[in-house]
Protein backbone atom coordinates (compact mmCIF):
# COMPACT_ATOMS: atom_id res chain seq x y z
CA UNK A 1 0.00 0.00 0.00
CA UNK A 2 1.48 3.45 -1.14
CA UNK A 3 0.50 6.78 1.25
CA UNK A 4 1.00 9.99 0.24
CA UNK A 5 3.68 11.95 1.85
CA UNK A 6 3.73 15.42 0.88
CA UNK A 7 6.63 17.52 -0.19
CA UNK A 8 7.73 20.80 1.66
CA UNK A 9 6.56 22.62 -2.02
CA UNK A 10 2.96 21.13 -1.60
CA UNK A 11 2.86 22.24 2.48
CA UNK A 12 4.10 26.03 1.34
CA UNK A 13 1.54 26.38 -1.48
CA UNK A 14 -1.29 24.80 1.08
CA UNK A 15 -0.27 27.78 3.59
CA UNK A 16 -0.56 30.16 0.96
CA UNK A 17 -3.64 29.28 -0.70
CA UNK A 18 -5.15 29.50 2.84
CA UNK A 19 -3.84 32.81 3.88
CA UNK A 20 -5.64 34.41 0.54
CA UNK A 21 -8.78 33.17 1.17
CA UNK A 22 -8.47 34.24 4.96
CA UNK A 23 -7.42 37.56 3.33
CA UNK A 24 -10.38 37.68 0.29
CA UNK A 25 -13.09 36.99 2.91
CA UNK A 26 -12.07 39.93 5.46
CA UNK A 27 -12.22 42.04 2.24
CA UNK A 28 -15.33 40.64 2.08
CA UNK A 29 -16.71 40.84 5.20
CA UNK A 30 -15.51 44.91 5.05
CA UNK A 31 -17.04 45.63 2.35
CA UNK A 32 -20.38 44.59 3.35
CA UNK A 33 -20.04 46.62 6.35
CA UNK A 34 -22.18 49.93 6.26
CA UNK A 35 -20.64 53.11 6.07
CA UNK A 36 -20.78 55.31 9.65
CA UNK A 37 -20.87 58.64 9.21
CA UNK A 38 -18.77 60.81 12.12
CA UNK A 39 -20.55 63.71 13.16
CA UNK A 40 -18.87 66.72 14.47
CA UNK A 41 -18.88 66.87 18.62
CA UNK A 42 -19.93 70.60 20.16
CA UNK A 43 -16.55 70.75 21.56
CA UNK A 44 -14.54 70.36 18.47
CA UNK A 45 -14.63 74.16 18.40
CA UNK A 46 -14.11 75.08 22.08
CA UNK A 47 -11.43 76.79 23.21
CA UNK A 48 -9.26 77.15 25.93
CA UNK A 49 -9.05 80.34 27.91
CA UNK A 50 -5.57 81.21 28.43
CA UNK A 51 -6.65 83.67 31.45
CA UNK A 52 -7.27 81.59 34.61
CA UNK A 53 -9.05 83.37 37.34
CA UNK A 54 -8.88 82.29 40.80
CA UNK A 55 -12.32 82.20 42.46
CA UNK A 56 -11.59 81.48 46.00
CA UNK A 57 -8.28 83.49 46.83
CA UNK A 58 -8.75 83.20 50.35
CA UNK A 59 -8.65 79.30 50.11
CA UNK A 60 -5.81 78.89 52.31
CA UNK A 61 -7.03 81.21 54.73
CA UNK A 62 -10.64 79.55 55.97
CA UNK A 63 -8.61 76.54 56.05
CA UNK A 64 -5.82 77.85 58.12
CA UNK A 65 -3.06 76.94 56.01
CA UNK A 66 -1.90 80.26 55.16
CA UNK A 67 1.75 81.27 55.98
CA UNK A 68 1.88 84.26 58.56
CA UNK A 69 3.84 87.50 57.41
CA UNK A 70 6.54 87.00 60.43
CA UNK A 71 7.59 91.00 60.14
CA UNK A 72 10.46 91.78 61.70
CA UNK A 73 11.76 90.13 65.28
CA UNK A 74 11.23 93.47 67.05
CA UNK A 75 7.74 94.50 65.53
CA UNK A 76 4.97 95.83 67.57
CA UNK A 77 1.37 94.82 67.23
CA UNK A 78 2.71 91.54 65.69
CA UNK A 79 1.56 89.99 61.92
CA UNK A 80 1.57 86.84 62.05
CA UNK A 81 -1.89 86.35 62.07
CA UNK A 82 -4.90 86.27 59.71
CA UNK A 83 -7.84 86.88 62.06
CA UNK A 84 -7.25 89.45 65.01
CA UNK A 85 -9.74 89.82 67.63
CA UNK A 86 -9.43 93.84 69.44
CA UNK A 87 -11.33 95.36 71.96
CA UNK A 88 -11.69 99.17 72.21
CA UNK A 89 -12.87 101.77 74.55
CA UNK A 90 -14.61 104.98 73.67
CA UNK A 91 -16.26 108.09 75.41
CA UNK A 92 -18.77 105.69 76.88
CA UNK A 93 -18.92 102.45 74.95
CA UNK A 94 -16.80 99.76 74.32
CA UNK A 95 -16.04 98.67 70.98
CA UNK A 96 -15.00 94.85 69.97
CA UNK A 97 -13.95 94.24 66.03
CA UNK A 98 -12.51 91.40 63.89
CA UNK A 99 -9.43 92.84 61.79
CA UNK A 100 -8.33 91.27 58.72
CA UNK A 101 -3.98 90.97 58.43
CA UNK A 102 -4.60 93.71 55.67
CA UNK A 103 -6.24 96.36 58.00
CA UNK A 104 -9.90 95.75 56.84
CA UNK A 105 -12.19 95.03 59.78
CA UNK A 106 -13.90 92.15 59.20
CA UNK A 107 -16.93 92.26 62.18
CA UNK A 108 -17.55 95.15 64.41
CA UNK A 109 -20.18 94.58 67.37
CA UNK A 110 -20.43 97.78 70.17
CA UNK A 111 -22.57 98.76 73.20
CA UNK A 112 -24.06 101.30 71.24
CA UNK A 113 -26.65 98.48 69.02
CA UNK A 114 -29.52 99.04 70.65
CA UNK A 115 -30.11 95.24 70.70
CA UNK A 116 -27.22 94.58 73.22
CA UNK A 117 -27.40 97.93 75.06
CA UNK A 118 -31.33 97.34 76.45
CA UNK A 119 -29.89 94.28 77.81
CA UNK A 120 -26.97 95.86 79.83
CA UNK A 121 -27.26 97.70 83.27
CA UNK A 122 -23.95 99.92 82.16
CA UNK A 123 -21.93 100.02 78.78
CA UNK A 124 -18.33 100.09 80.23
CA UNK A 125 -18.01 97.20 82.88
CA UNK A 126 -16.61 94.24 82.69
CA UNK A 127 -20.31 92.18 82.29
CA UNK A 128 -21.00 94.28 78.65
CA UNK A 129 -17.22 93.17 77.83
CA UNK A 130 -17.97 89.59 78.47
CA UNK A 131 -20.82 89.86 76.37
CA UNK A 132 -19.65 91.50 73.57
CA UNK A 133 -16.95 88.79 73.29
CA UNK A 134 -19.51 86.08 73.65
CA UNK A 135 -21.75 87.72 70.47
CA UNK A 136 -18.29 88.72 68.56
CA UNK A 137 -17.42 84.56 68.35
CA UNK A 138 -21.10 83.90 66.90
CA UNK A 139 -21.15 86.33 64.50
CA UNK A 140 -17.48 85.29 63.07
CA UNK A 141 -18.85 81.67 63.31
CA UNK A 142 -21.86 82.63 61.37
CA UNK A 143 -19.85 84.07 59.00
CA UNK A 144 -17.17 81.26 58.50
CA UNK A 145 -14.33 82.75 60.74
CA UNK A 146 -13.30 80.12 62.68
CA UNK A 147 -9.82 80.66 64.47
CA UNK A 148 -8.61 84.14 65.61
CA UNK A 149 -5.87 85.55 67.02
CA UNK A 150 -5.95 87.38 70.50
CA UNK A 151 -2.33 89.09 71.13
CA UNK A 152 -3.22 90.43 74.78
CA UNK A 153 -2.90 87.32 76.48
CA UNK A 154 1.10 87.79 77.35
CA UNK A 155 1.16 91.44 77.59
CA UNK A 156 0.85 93.32 80.74
CA UNK A 157 -2.05 95.18 79.76
CA UNK A 158 -4.32 92.29 79.88
CA UNK A 159 -2.43 91.34 83.15
CA UNK A 160 -4.11 94.82 84.80
CA UNK A 161 -7.69 95.14 82.76
CA UNK A 162 -10.36 92.84 83.74
CA UNK A 163 -12.52 94.22 80.92
CA UNK A 164 -9.79 92.00 77.97
CA UNK A 165 -10.09 89.07 80.77
CA UNK A 166 -13.65 88.93 80.69
CA UNK A 167 -13.53 89.82 76.81
CA UNK A 168 -11.25 86.58 76.34
CA UNK A 169 -13.43 84.71 78.68
CA UNK A 170 -16.47 85.21 76.24
CA UNK A 171 -14.47 84.62 73.10
CA UNK A 172 -13.57 81.02 74.84
CA UNK A 173 -17.24 80.93 75.79
CA UNK A 174 -18.52 81.66 72.24
CA UNK A 175 -16.94 78.12 70.55
CA UNK A 176 -14.12 79.89 68.59
CA UNK A 177 -10.99 78.41 68.28
CA UNK A 178 -7.64 80.47 68.36
CA UNK A 179 -5.02 80.48 66.02
CA UNK A 180 -1.69 78.35 66.18
CA UNK A 181 0.97 80.46 64.73
CA UNK A 182 3.70 77.94 65.43
CA UNK A 183 3.19 75.53 63.06
CA UNK A 184 2.66 77.83 60.33
CA UNK A 185 5.97 79.57 59.99
CA UNK A 186 8.00 79.28 56.64
CA UNK A 187 11.29 77.61 56.87
CA UNK A 188 13.93 80.82 56.58
CA UNK A 189 17.74 80.44 56.29
CA UNK A 190 18.63 79.99 60.19
CA UNK A 191 15.62 77.53 60.50
CA UNK A 192 17.46 74.99 58.11
CA UNK A 193 21.19 73.23 59.29
CA UNK A 194 23.62 73.43 56.84
CA UNK A 195 25.73 71.39 55.00
CA UNK A 196 27.25 68.07 57.25
CA UNK A 197 30.11 67.45 55.39
CA UNK A 198 31.94 65.69 58.85
CA UNK A 199 28.58 63.35 58.51
CA UNK A 200 28.94 64.66 62.99
CA UNK A 201 28.61 68.45 63.33
CA UNK A 202 26.25 70.93 61.52
CA UNK A 203 27.71 74.33 59.45
CA UNK A 204 28.75 77.01 61.47
CA UNK A 205 27.79 79.70 59.17
CA UNK A 206 24.29 79.02 59.42
CA UNK A 207 24.01 78.93 63.57
CA UNK A 208 22.35 81.68 64.74
CA UNK A 209 24.84 83.10 67.71
CA UNK A 210 23.33 83.13 71.22
CA UNK A 211 23.79 86.96 72.13
CA UNK A 212 21.92 89.74 73.57
CA UNK A 213 20.17 92.40 71.25
CA UNK A 214 21.78 94.69 70.03
CA UNK A 215 24.24 92.72 67.83
CA UNK A 216 28.04 93.68 67.94
CA UNK A 217 29.92 92.77 65.14
CA UNK A 218 32.93 91.85 67.09
CA UNK A 219 31.42 89.65 69.51
CA UNK A 220 29.27 87.72 66.61
CA UNK A 221 32.58 86.73 65.06
CA UNK A 222 34.13 85.64 67.86
CA UNK A 223 31.24 83.78 68.79
CA UNK A 224 31.67 81.97 64.96
CA UNK A 225 35.52 81.67 66.17
CA UNK A 226 34.97 79.98 69.42
CA UNK A 227 32.34 77.84 67.51
CA UNK A 228 34.52 76.53 65.25
CA UNK A 229 37.65 75.95 67.66
CA UNK A 230 35.30 74.18 70.00
CA UNK A 231 34.51 71.81 67.05
CA UNK A 232 38.12 71.42 66.20
CA UNK A 233 38.97 70.19 69.70
CA UNK A 234 36.13 68.02 69.54
CA UNK A 235 37.44 66.08 66.35
CA UNK A 236 40.62 65.67 68.29
CA UNK A 237 39.65 64.28 71.27
CA UNK A 238 37.54 61.80 69.67
CA UNK A 239 40.43 61.36 66.77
Amino acid sequence: MNLYRPTNSSILSFVRLCFQRYLSTDVAIANKRPETSFTKSENENYKVSSLILNRNPRTLEWQNLQYRTTGWPLQYPPKDYIHKALLERTGRHLISRIEHTSGVTCLTVTTREYAIRKHLGTTQDRTSAYWLGVILGQRALECGITRIYFHHSGNRRYEKSERLKKFYIGLCDSGIEFEDNKKQFQLTKDDIDGVNYDEQFKDVRYQPPQIQFPPDLYHEKLHYLQLGLQNKIKKGVES
